[in-house]
């Protein structure tokens, strides 16, 4: 009689039935995965827990923005500083330039007697040198110019034109009674030497021949009516200040230019 060993086949049989069981979990856990794909951070090999920065970090961070501010307000401030320098030499040269161009002008119309040439016009420049008092400005000198009208007569009228330094300006007086006009602002200084033609050079002859023999200052001029020439010299600042590190902080120029009385060549 053949025994049956019933407790070998039920283990075999609960066996069966797990590896099937185990294979459907694998199964579903696939479709799982498929159906909802794991989130960026578990593909990317993170693990379940909070990311952020370090206080080293943020420290290095934050030092390393400080540069980059610092450097772009160190640009910044040098291209205006650079600006304000170039406005201020711009305005300089200006100012200079028209300075000269209305002393020069008027210099050039001196002793004009129209078409009436038999006598020279009384005193057609005349100036004071370093003035002691204001006006005009301490230090500065002084030009009038004087030319006749466009009138064929010994009694035409004249006009006349008068230069000074007062309250850093170029000043002008024209004769219409409303005295002293600002020209020219920032102006500080004016300096005129007059070139005097005292002749040929023989003794005795004071015959001029047009060309200036010396120069010399306002209170020194010989004769006025001997002067044929004036070379003046002008100083002219920035309206700004702190561009440079000596004095009031003003840039400072200075211009010259020498005038030929072409009337009494």
């Amino acid at each position: 009689m053949k025994f049956i060993n019933t407790h070998h086949y039920r283990y075999r049989s609960q066996a069966r039935r797990g590896n099937a069981h185990s294979r459907c979990q694998t199964q579903d856990a696939g479709a799982s995965s498929q159906a909802f794909p794991r989130r960026a951070w578990e593909r990317s090999g993170f693990s379940n827990r909070s990311a952020g920065f370090t206080l080293i970090e943020i420290m290095i961070s934050l030092i390393v923005g400080a540069f980059l501010i610092g450097g772009v307000l160190q640009i910044f401030l040098n291209t205006q500083k650079t600006y304000r320098m170039q406005e201020n030499l711009s305005r300089i040269q200006e100012n200079g330039r028209f300075a000269l161009e209305f002393i020069s002008r008027d210099l050039r119309m001196a002793d004009y007697r129209a078409c009436y040439s038999d006598a020279s016009v009384a005193t057609a420049v005349s100036g004071t040198n370093n003035s002691t008092s204001t006006p005009p400005a301490v230090g500065t000198d002084t030009i009038k110019v004087t030319w006749k009208t466009n009138a064929c007569s010994a009694a035409a009228a004249t006009e006349s034109r008068e230069y000074r330094i007062e309250n850093n300006g170029l000043k002008r007086d024209i004769g219409d009674g409303n005295g002293f006009q600002e020209l020219i602002e920032n102006i500080t200084d004016l300096q005129i030497l007059y070139g005097v033609d005292i002749g040929d050079g023989t003794p005795g002859n004071t015959t001029r021949d047009g060309t200036p023999d010396y120069y010399v200052d306002a209170a020194t001029v010989p004769n006025w009516s001997q002067v044929i020439s004036a070379r003046i010299t002008l100083t002219a600042q920035s309206n700004d200040t702190n561009l440079v590190t000596s004095g009031d902080t003003r840039l400072h120029r200075t211009f010259k230019t020498t005038v030929l009385l072409r009337n009494r060549l």
